[in-house]
């Protein structure tokens, strides 16, 4: 992952992050542990091609929400397109 944003988590979380040029690029398992703990079992799965996309996606996401960019409701864990289609199920019924 990149390493300013490694660095900025580390720093975040309260760990000490040594001068400005020390890289710190962060397995996305420890970064998944650390922004979406509740999806931490994904962890066994990783280098699977879904299971690494979707570690990424959780990952993403938590960042957004972290600095403020997206609303805790929004991009939750199901497809964007869930709500579309229950919202269409409902209208046919």
């Amino acid at each position: 992952m990149n390493p300013v944003v490694g660095r900025w988590l580390l720093q975040d979380a309260g760990h000490e992050v040594g001068p400005p040029q020390k890289q710190h690029t962060l397995q996305l398992d420890w970064m998944l542990r650390q922004l979406v703990p509740q999806k931490s079992d994904l962890v066994s799965q990783r280098h699977d091609a879904g299971a690494d996309a979707q570690m990424t996606r959780l990952i993403y996401v938590a960042l957004l929400r972290r600095v403020g960019r997206l609303r805790p409701t929004e991009l939750g864990d199901r497809h964007p397109d869930a709500d579309a289609e229950k919202a269409q199920e409902n209208k046919s019924v």
